[in-house]
């Protein structure tokens, strides 16, 4: 589980919007697996980021449909048993959405999953273990528009 909050603009072209936003993201999940010296483990991680995505959205009434790349920066990791040493900062993502524009309400489902690695190396105590990690998540987006028309 995690949480979002930034900011979005619309861009309106006919039929079509362009949705670029710009997220502060924190994403919580568990890991689990077997160090170096054959202990288990099992820890809950969390992981702070900056996700910028570009949603291109197609509406029919209150429903709209979009997909989009997403740019992830991940600047930091808490876990108290495994290092995220091996962390590629920067990474991609893609994005898909269906959700309902109410007035000055967004709320969007969201399917989120990786493009790129965004792990290269794991530590674990007495041991580096090379991983690759491209995680998916689903998201429940609530967005407030405050008014600012572009176009």
């Amino acid at each position: 589980f995690g949480y979002h909050a930034g900011a979005y603009i619309n861009f309106n072209l006919l039929l079509l919007k362009i949705q670029p936003e710009f997220l502060y993201t924190r994403v919580n999940g568990s890991l689990t697996g077997i160090d170096g010296s054959g202990k288990a483990f099992d820890e809950v991680v969390g992981v702070n980021r900056v996700d910028i995505p570009l949603n291109i959205l197609f509406g029919l009434g209150p429903i709209r449909f979009g997909a989009g790349p997403v740019y992830s920066y991940q600047f930091s990791s808490a876990g108290e048993f495994v290092s995220f040493n091996g962390f590629n900062n920067g990474v991609w993502n893609a994005q898909v959405l269906a959700g309902l524009e109410l007035g000055k309400i967004q709320l969007d489902l969201r399917y989120q999953f990786g493009l790129t690695d965004a792990l290269d190396v794991l530590s674990l105590p007495g041991s580096a273990v090379e991983a690759s990690a491209t995680p998916s998540q689903i998201i429940v987006a609530l967005g407030l528009d405050l008014g600012f028309l572009i176009f």
